[in-house]
């Protein structure tokens, strides 16, 4: 059988590939986001430009086909910027009326860590109730 850590391991990588990490917001939440940060304004204006453009073309995929070369590596460094401040640059639609929608690959961690701990604390002879 695979262990807990190595299925894990292959869930993020998937879900990194696919889904992306960082915590979904509204395009104005997503800038908001950016601009909360203080980066240089060269870095801002070019990260503030892709979740527009990944906005209009309701997608990740829809806009990295149509670039190549340096456009494409300056997009995978945006889209590398955002993951690191925790924004998933796919915006919620404002009709939805929610202004935010936190990653589910945190819940996901967090259930893990909380069935290790409990593992972890059986194994003590510690009730799990005590943590």
């Amino acid at each position: 059988m695979l262990s807990d850590d190595f299925c894990a391991d292959i869930i993020r990588d998937y879900f990194n590939k696919t889904i992306r990490r960082g915590n979904y917001f509204t395009l104005d939440g997503a800038i908001q986001q950016v601009l909360y940060r203080r980066f240089k304004r060269k870095k801002e204006d070019r990260i503030i430009g892709e979740l527009y453009r990944i906005n209009q073309f309701r997608g990740i995929h829809k806009v990295r086909a149509t670039l190549q070369g340096k456009e494409l590596e300056v997009f995978r460094r945006t889209l590398s910027d955002l993951a690191e401040i925790n924004v998933n640059p796919v915006t919620i639609p404002k009709n939805w009326g929610i202004s935010r929608i936190p990653n589910l690959l945190d819940a996901y961690d967090r259930k893990v860590d909380d069935e290790q701990l409990k593992r972890k604390m059986e194994e003590w002879g510690t009730p799990a109730s005590a943590t």
